[in-house]
């Protein structure tokens, strides 16, 4: 009789390792995949790749454009920094508020500049994408501007 319950347990036993093990490859080999699908894009990106259901040709056009609009947004970016270090000296030194509402213009061109990148960006993604994955990426910018609004983060 206890001979009988241990093997039963040794069994038991058995096939919860070999599933851990088996669980535990498929999210690895799962991970390695998506690395080599993606490569170093940013992981949200990736996930709305995926929500997206992009085809391998898809993903490279779209990484490819992804990784140019990034640099030149990143650079912008430094821009507004740039600026507004500058409207803080400015308000610090006690300037005019004729320099003071130029530095507010400049930091607002700037951030015309990159809004206008970024429509122009979206316009660029969904030239690659089929009517479907449109309306996805739509209801995903959608729901992501939805989240914003009520200071929620992105998932």
């Amino acid at each position: 009789m206890k001979s009988n319950f241990l093997r039963f347990l040794l069994v038991i036993s058995l096939i919860f390792n070999i599933s851990i093990i088996s669980a535990a490859g498929y999210v690895f080999l799962r991970h390695r995949h998506r690395a080599k699908m993606f490569g170093d894009m940013p992981m949200r990106e990736q996930v709305i790749f995926e929500k997206l259901g992009l085809r391998p040709d898809q993903i490279k056009a779209l990484t490819d454009k992804s990784a140019a609009f990034r640099t030149e947004v990143d650079k912008k970016r430094e821009d507004v920094i740039r600026e507004r270090r500058a409207l803080l000296a400015l308000l610090k030194s006690g300037a005019s508020k004729e320099s003071i509402d130029g530095e507010i213009s400049k930091i607002s061109g700037v951030q015309e500049d990159i809004q206008r990148m970024a429509a122009a960006h979206i316009l660029e993604e969904k030239a690659v994408l089929d009517k479907d994955q449109q309306d996805k990426f739509f209801d995903l910018l959608d729901r992501s501007m939805e989240r914003r609004r009520h200071g929620t983060p992105w998932r």
